[in-house]
């Protein structure tokens, strides 16, 4: 798999036609952004990817460089995967707050920052798997337990210290959480939930890279079996989801040198007003990208025939 390395090498004459050295910080956010907008133009096989999940509680929240789930199987079967838009069809299946149903569909409900919820309103404890510098704090937001917005010396939200070891917790509890604002740290940040009056519990909510700053991740609600006590598998195709590289050894998402070349230069004109040169330039990296694709994908008979938007819920004789 190309490395950011590799690409920064090849890419780094396109960036500045005067001369750019590949280290050069310009070169690597060029890649970024060229492979930011190369990933929505079609879901290429190496955007894809054959995934298993264990699933607790009627809930699936995806990793953080995983866009979407694009079909699933469970029991044996493939199911749906819908749109925040599905239970607002008109005759479609209605409100689908019970995850014990009928349905064994995907329900997407949008965009979190954590793993798993508080179950009730909890002091939250953070901790990391390095030392991290004094001053670093994991800041959240949220509600607590009478639907107010948690505020902390004058300020929304709280500042809790990131600590190896002695972990604080904080002093105002959280019901609900609504964001997370972390630094960039030295080792993988846990955020947790814990009581602190009796009996100490820990429950988990979070685990957060080294790089991210601005978690988010995408949660489906899932049927729930009745069978499924401690959680159960789900084999899932997905899209990945594009995060910028880094590191010179991170696995670039965009796995075309040419087609980043293309995308790289038509972001040249586009920056220097030339419009028309720069769509050229996009359609051709995305030609580039779709070629590949087609060279790589052996032939077959697969046909995948759906029927939406029909009496939705309603098993049909046809």
């Amino acid at each position: 798999m190309m490395t950011l390395a590799q690409a920064k090498t090849f890419c780094a004459p396109w960036v500045d036609r005067s001369g750019i050295d590949p280290d050069d910080p310009r070169v690597t956010a060029r890649i970024n952004e060229a492979q930011e907008l190369l990933g929505p133009k079609g879901k290429y096989g190496d955007l894809m990817r054959c995934l298993r999940f264990c699933v607790h509680g009627g809930f699936l929240t995806l990793g953080r460089d995983i866009k979407s789930v694009e079909k699933y199987r469970i029991d044996g079967e493939v199911e749906h995967v819908w749109s925040k838009w599905y239970e607002f069809l008109e005759g479609g299946p209605g409100p689908l707050d019970s995850r014990a149903g009928w349905h064994k569909d995907f329900i997407d409900r949008g965009k979190v920052c954590t793993q798993y919820d508080p179950h009730e309103a909890l002091s939250l404890m953070v901790v990391s798997d390095e030392d991290e510098d004094e001053d670093a704090v994991l800041t959240v937001r949220g509600y607590d337990d009478a639907d107010q917005e948690v505020r902390w010396n004058g300020q929304f939200g709280e500042a809790i210290p990131i600590r190896k070891t002695n972990p604080l917790y904080s002093v105002s509890k959280f019901r609900n959480i609504s964001n997370v604002v972390k630094p960039v740290t030295n080792g993988y940040v846990h955020l947790a939930a814990v009581t602190t009056e009796g009996a100490f519990y820990r429950y988990h909510l979070a685990s957060y890279h080294p790089d991210e700053t601005n978690p988010s991740y995408r949660r489906y609600a899932i049927y729930q079996p009745s069978t499924a006590t401690a959680g159960y598998l789900v084999t899932a195709l997905c899209k990945l989801q594009f995060v910028p590289a880094s590191h010179d050894t991170d696995v670039l998402y965009i796995q075309n040198l040419a087609a980043l070349k293309r995308m790289i230069q038509a972001i040249g004109y586009y920056d220097a007003g030339e419009l028309q040169k720069g769509q050229q330039y996009e359609v051709s990296a995305e030609a580039i990208l779709a070629e590949a694709d087609n060279d790589e994908t052996p032939g077959n008979n697969e046909i995948d025939f759906q029927m939406t938007g029909f009496m939705e819920g309603t098993p049909q004789l046809l």
